[in-house]
């Protein structure tokens, strides 16, 4: 791999970015998600776009990955803008597809240079770990009926509920529920005002509470971006595809009075999933009783499913006079133990 692909291809990617308008590009995101994720009728008059773009195969060629796109949204954040000047000065069109499009091909490249220098073989399998926390969950789903139960009852039960409360002034349940609800209009179309609470069991107040969670103002989520960026950096290895994606913690972004959620589908995943930004925060007795609460939803769930077996929890025995915990979870079937997971 050459270092001067890497350079050249990297500043074309942080040129393009540079000339970007951030409110309009946002715009432009929002509407290429809506395309690609089974709504393409919002995007209707918000961009310009051929049909081929209306696709929801991850293998397609005209398909823009929702990772990319969180990786995009980042560097829009941290790459500084270039100044207007006297004479001809350049702005990024974000009316058409074929922008975003072009950009996260020069991201590919980017990406794939970078590795060719950094990477080793040895390395291969924090490859995987990345490459699985930065795709799987959009390949798999971001949100289903499953992952909001177990992350409630993970996350929403004991100690950890009583610490968000008393943290944020409402409840993981309304919390969820305000997201929900969120997650239907601020999804609907991009930059509007803020939703109304309606006629959902939601008050004035609970709606301000959990959108301040929910959100961040554009200046301040550049400032935070490039700390989060910076501190990746300080321990050296910082790589463009696997920088920190600030929307995970706060998935709509507002300015002048209106907001967007450029991937509203982050909203459903900081209601559930996300909470553990809230929870570890509270210490260690707090992440303790969440993993407590995952084995016991865990083995919940196989018994629901595999009622013959018997999931039992973590046994401790004796081996050279030292005491041994086993894994997690204990399967038994018939009284013996069939598998282990941990």
């Amino acid at each position: 791999m050459s270092r001067h692909r890497f350079k050249l291809y990297l500043n074309r990617y942080n040129h393009a970015l540079s000339l970007a308008d951030d409110g309009a590009f946002l715009r432009l995101i929002w509407a290429v998600n809506a395309i690609q994720s089974g709504m393409e009728r919002r995007a209707r008059g918000i961009i310009e776009y051929p049909r081929e773009a209306i696709t929801q195969s991850i293998p397609d060629q005209y398909t823009i990955h929702k990772w990319e796109l969180e990786t995009i949204i980042m560097s829009l954040l941290t790459i500084s803008k270039d100044r207007p000047r006297k004479g001809r000065f350049r702005y990024l069109n974000c009316n058409q597809y074929r922008t975003l499009r072009q950009i996260a091909h020069i991201l590919r490249q980017v990406e794939n240079e970078e590795y060719g220098l950094a990477g080793s073989s040895e390395d291969v399998f924090d490859e995987m770990h990345r490459i699985a926390q930065r795709q799987f969950g959009w390949q798999r789903g971001l949100f289903n009926v499953e992952v909001l139960y177990r992350y409630v009852f993970v996350y929403g039960q004991g100690k950890c509920a009583e610490y968000f409360k008393e943290r944020y002034g409402i409840s993981v349940s309304t919390f969820l529920k305000v997201s929900i609800a969120a997650t239907l209009v601020i999804g609907e179309r991009p930059w509007q005002n803020k939703p109304t609470v309606g006629d959902v069991g939601i008050t004035p107040e609970q709606l301000d509470k959990a959108l301040a969670i929910l959100s961040i103002d554009l200046d301040e989520a550049r400032t935070k971006a490039g700390q989060m960026v910076a501190q990746v950096r300080q321990n050296g290895r910082f790589r463009i595809a696997y920088q920190p994606n600030l929307l995970r913690q706060h998935p709509i972004i507002t300015t002048k009075n209106v907001m967007i959620a450029p991937l509203w589908q982050l909203i459903i995943y900081r209601a559930t999933v996300g909470l553990f930004h809230d929870i570890q925060t509270g210490g260690q007795a707090l992440i303790t009783e969440a993993g407590h609460n995952f084995e016991v939803y865990v083995r919940s769930l196989i018994k629901g499913y595999l009622p013959s077996f018997e999931p039992g929890g973590e046994e401790q025995y004796t081996y050279k006079k030292n005491p041994i915990d086993t894994p997690d979870i204990l399967l038994r079937k018939d009284g013996k133990i069939v598998a282990v997971f941990e």
